[in-house]
């Protein structure tokens, strides 16, 4: 069952009898369709109530308290801008000019109440309905023909190709700027006039009218080509002729679009120009053409073909099986589906394959051809050319070779490798970049889509936009020696990870820049030795200060010794961040451990260090004679304190590693330093075990100041005692004389 039409009615109208009655007579009208009634009781609600609801339709009282319905009308199009409602205005009583006026001002329709029905009522408002629906429609398809007009005007005045319109008797009806552009005749002086009335050559006003005659009779669409003096020389035109009817189906116009083809001619010419240097091509450069006769199976090929391959003259014999035999036999089932699905899907034929020569080498061929066929659509021949490309095959070969060895190059070096795309993100990252920023898998030939990495400065800031190294290598600068960037990353493992930026813009053909490669070096173990050696060094000062200055608690020489290699081992640990240390010192007649000390380890261990070593030979915790002779000679030893037979040094179970540190003195082996690192992964890098190394020798140098000291204040303290001993002597000589002489 078909729904009820809807429509909302507004009724303006200060007598509630007026819009009682319209109520009635709205009920009694077609119940296929439903009205809602909403009122108004002057112009100015009505005009409020136009402005908040899209109403079907007004019934408007000529005569209002407050306006009338002219002015309502008024204000409806002009001020509240609903010209497209439909008003339909009621009176007591008839008047030709309010009618008249009605309509001007865009009522659709204007009723007697006197003369009004429940049946003329419903008429009136549905043709009210739809005779301003009509108009809107009207509008806009006139608006719509005006917008095609003005389109069409604005293709025809800019548009490159000559456009004019004929009558029945071929005079112009227009003419496009582009004509005079040609011609060099003003477009006034062309309308109503035909060719041959503007002075057109006698073969041009000729064709012109045979294909226009042909237009008209047909009314069906020609062709013509044509030729054309203008200021830029002779050129050549297609046109084409389209009829123009009218509602009848009468030709009433003739459009004519000529396009300019001098250069597609000049094209034509060159290429059968170029057709015959090809000919001249094919008889000196290394391609051959051939030909097969699909129906009798024959094959024909150039002499070129024969010469590429070592046949002698005469030695092919035409057949598909010879030249299947003369393929490689990996490539002869690729090649031979390839000719089938060329012949069963009516395409062309395009295969890259090996070749054999008669001297047994092979030969890389590029073949192409096309297939012809007769009248039925059946496969007549086909026709093709094979060129050689083994150089081209051999020098991609090499190519694919050394992006290989580059590629494996870049994945096995330690620096962090990332393309960048002109916006600075990452696109292809190497083995090391990929584990800089955490990505699992992947190799450098592909491309990834990664967000921007998280760069920080020293002080732990993000860094800025503009400081960032793909900004800058952006900006077309080179990152290189001095002007290298120095940032820090924070690794998904929480490691803050220090970097040295290297790179240089990729540019275009143009200088714009594309792209930049940039290079990261981990230098955080590097960076981490120079503060170290940095802090080492401004520490030498104050071990040397700190050692001048040490009270001496104990007028024991032995005593007072330890106390000094207690407080230099304890500077050492703490200098180069060793997590504990032990220094030993040799006799140096013996060979034997005289003193140890120790820190960073358990006071039970560190007290009872110098008893427990004390007298032990050198080989009792160093048992391989090599790793001897290099601490003799002045070198680090690195142990693994994990394993036999350096177990005694593991003083704590985490350790695995230990840096045995000669102390050496004129040559000869005095003592030495074991120092465990903080980390029981770390290795030590050459760097560490110099600065140790020199650290060392400080450590020497302090100990036997510390010696020289000490025998001088021994030498010292032993001469004054000779003199005090003497003048205790000279005045006991002194008494003993004065009493013998005087009994």
């Amino acid at each position: 069952m078909q729904q009820p039409q809807h429509k909302n009615l507004l009724v303006v109208d200060d007598n509630p009898e007026d819009r009682i009655m319209i109520h009635r007579y709205l009920s009694l009208c077609d119940q296929s369709i439903n009205y809602t009634i909403h009122e108004a009781s002057n112009g100015k609600q009505g005009l409020l109530a136009c402005q908040n609801f899209p109403f079907d339709c007004v019934l408007l009282d000529y005569n209002l308290p407050d306006m009338t319905g002219i002015a309502f009308l008024d204000k409806l199009r002009i001020e509240i801008k609903r010209p497209f409602l439909p008003v339909v205005v009621f009176t007591g009583c008839g008047s030709e000019m309010i009618a008249v006026q009605s309509m001007k001002r865009g009522a659709q329709d204007y009723v007697i109440k006197e003369q009004l029905s429940a049946e003329k009522l419903c008429y009136t408002i549905l043709n009210a309905i739809e005779k301003l629906a009509m108009q809107k429609r009207l509008e806009e398809q006139w608006l719509e023909l005006d917008q095609q007009r003005h389109a069409f005007q604005m293709l025809a005045e800019n548009a490159p190709d000559i456009i004019v319109r004929f009558d029945p008797e071929f005079r112009y009806l227009y003419a496009n700027p582009a004509m005079m552009q040609t011609t060099g005749l003003a477009v006034e002086s062309l309308l109503g006039k035909t060719n041959r009335e503007i002075g057109m050559p006698e073969d041009f006003c000729v064709s012109w009218e045979e294909r226009l005659a042909e237009v008209l009779a047909t009314g069906k669409v020609a062709q013509l080509e044509y030729e054309l003096a203008s200021s830029a020389g002779r050129r050549f035109f297609q046109a084409r002729l389209a009829p123009e009817f009218n509602t009848a189906g009468q030709v009433i116009s003739i459009l004519g679009i000529s396009r300019d083809v001098t250069d597609i001619k000049t094209t034509e010419s060159a290429l059968r120009e170029r057709e015959e240097q090809l000919r001249l091509v094919f008889s000196t450069a290394s391609i051959g053409s051939w030909d097969w006769n699909l129906r009798t199976g024959e094959i024909i090929w150039s002499e070129e073909l024969k010469a590429l391959l070592g046949l002698a003259p005469g030695s092919f014999h035409g057949t598909f099986d010879v030249f299947i035999a003369l393929v490689h036999p990996a490539d002869r089932v690729m090649v031979e589906q390839l000719l089938q699905q060329a012949l069963v899907q009516k395409k062309e034929y395009q295969a890259e394959f090996r070749m054999l020569r008669m001297d047994g080498s092979l030969r890389w061929t590029i073949a192409r051809g096309r297939i012809f066929y007769d009248e039925d659509g059946r496969p007549m021949r086909m026709m093709g050319i094979d060129l050689d490309i083994t150089e081209r095959k051999q020098a991609e070969q090499q190519a694919t070779e050394q992006a290989n060895e580059l590629e494996a190059f870049l994945e096995a070096i330690s620096d962090g490798l990332f393309i960048l795309d002109a916006l600075g993100n990452p696109v292809r990252l190497n083995r090391a970049a990929r584990q800089l920023l955490g990505i699992p898998t992947g190799k450098l030939s592909e491309r990834l889509s990664v967000p921007p990495v998280a760069f920080f400065n020293e002080q732990g800031s993000p860094l800025p936009a503009e400081q960032r190294p793909e900004a800058r290598l952006l900006h077309g600068e080179h990152l290189v020696g001095s002007s290298a960037a120095e940032i820090r990353l924070q690794h998904e493992s929480g490691r803050e990870i220090e970097l040295n930026v290297t790179g240089a813009p990729l540019t275009t053909e143009d200088g714009e820049v594309s792209g930049a490669i940039m290079v990261t070096r981990d230098v955080t173990a590097r960076r981490q030795l120079e503060r170290r050696t940095q802090t080492a060094l401004d520490a030498l000062l104050l071990m040397a200060e700190s050692l001048i200055s040490c009270e001496r608690t104990s007028t024991q020489t032995e005593e007072t010794i330890r106390v000094v290699l207690q407080h230099l081992i304890e500077l050492v640990c703490r200098v180069l961040g060793c997590e504990g240390a032990i220094l030993v010192m040799l006799d140096a007649a013996t060979g034997k451990i005289e003193y140890g000390v120790g820190t960073g380890f358990d006071s039970s261990v560190v007290s009872t260090l110098h008893p427990h070593v004390q007298g032990a030979a050198l080989s009792d915790y160093v048992q391989e004679p090599e790793l001897i002779r290099q601490l003799q000679a002045g070198n680090a030893v690195l142990l693994d304190v994990s394993q036999p037979p350096y177990l005694k040094l593991q003083l704590r179970s985490h350790l695995h590693q230990a840096m045995l540190v000669p102390l050496c003195l004129h040559d000869k082996l005095v003592g030495i330093m074991t120092l465990y690192p903080p980390d029981p992964h770390h290795l030590y890098l050459a760097e560490e075990i110099t600065l140790a190394v020199a650290i060392g020798k400080l450590v020497t140098l302090v100990i036997e100041r510390e010696r020289l000291l000490r025998e001088r204040e021994v030498a010292l303290a032993s001469e004054l005692a000779a003199l005090e001993a003497t003048q205790r002597m000279n005045k006991f000589i002194g008494v003993a004389s004065h009493e013998l002489r005087t009994p």
